[in-house]
């Protein structure tokens, strides 16, 4: 009865003999497969999938023949790089190949019955700012004012007066205006550009020194430092427009700016570049 009772047990309550299981791999050893493959690099691999890419390849040929000519050519041409040919024959000429080059492979051209003359000395464009007017001399004389009531009180430095001139015919003839007030003291000139009263301040020596970025000048004032250029060694100098506008210099220096405005706000906001502007 009992062992009936055994026979008839369902399969998932039959039970489990040792002889239900058996080692595959009893008699084996398990290691690694090998590969069928030859085994690379870290670089050979990356020079295998270079070597697919077409594009690479011609660019890695072009900057190959590019820094071969940059070490063979200073080696094989006999010319001294620190000496300069100032020979009228051939120091105005455009750099080219070869001798015959026939102007297409130098990037020139040729030009017949042309007479050129290469000690030609252009002078540089400029224009001229207008003359003063009454209201511009008011102007001045108005600002004259403001600056050595500020002095008085001091607000500002009088021993060290550094002024900063807007652009234009206007600015220029009031800072020409504010410079023949015997009340204001000979002061500095630090700004972006430089102008003709400027320059005829600095030459009166109503301007000790000025710092600027560039020189708006007419020909005859052009002319007129040329000539007596070493007059003015020490006393003007030209910097970056980066230095000339950095606000830490300005506002380490203490500069008093006198531009023209469109418009300006109870808190001292000017706009000098758009009406109605916001920024």
């Amino acid at each position: 009865m009992e062992n009936e009772n055994k026979t008839n047990l369902p399969a998932s309550k039959t039970p489990v003999q040792d002889e239900d299981f058996v080692f595959v791999q009893q008699d084996k050893s398990i290691h690694d497969v090998k590969f069928d493959t030859k085994p690379t690099t870290f670089f050979k691999d990356a020079l295998k999938r270079f070597a697919k890419n077409k594009s690479s390849v011609v660019a890695a040929g072009i900057l190959a023949v590019i820094i071969g000519m940059a070490i063979i050519v200073p080696l094989a041409d006999g010319n001294d790089i620190t000496n300069v040919n100032v020979d009228n024959t051939t120091h105005f000429l455009p750099p080219k190949w070869f001798d015959n080059a026939g102007g297409f492979l130098d990037g020139t051209g040729k030009v017949k019955d042309a007479i050129i003359d290469p000690n030609t000395n252009l002078p540089d464009e400029a224009r001229a700012m207008s003359p003063s007017t009454p209201d511009t001399e008011q102007i001045g004389h108005h600002t004259a004012d403001f600056l050595v009531w500020n002095m008085h009180r001091g607000h500002l430095w009088s021993q060290k007066l550094i002024l900063q001139s807007g652009v234009g015919s206007g600015a220029n003839a009031v800072l020409g205006a504010l410079g023949r007030c015997k009340e204001v003291p000979d002061f500095y000139i630090y700004t972006e550009v430089f102008q003709e009263e400027a320059m005829r301040l600095l030459s009166e020596g109503r301007v000790v020194a000025a710092s600027t970025g560039a020189l708006t000048l007419s020909p005859e004032h052009l002319q007129r430092l040329y000539a007596d250029i070493n007059a003015y060694r020490g006393r003007l100098l030209i910097r970056p427009s980066e230095i000339s506008n950095c606000p830490e210099i300005i506002a380490r220096l203490g500069i008093c700016s006198l531009n023209t405005a469109v418009e300006v706000d109870i808190y001292g906001h000017v706009n000098s570049t758009k009406v109605g502007g916001t920024q």
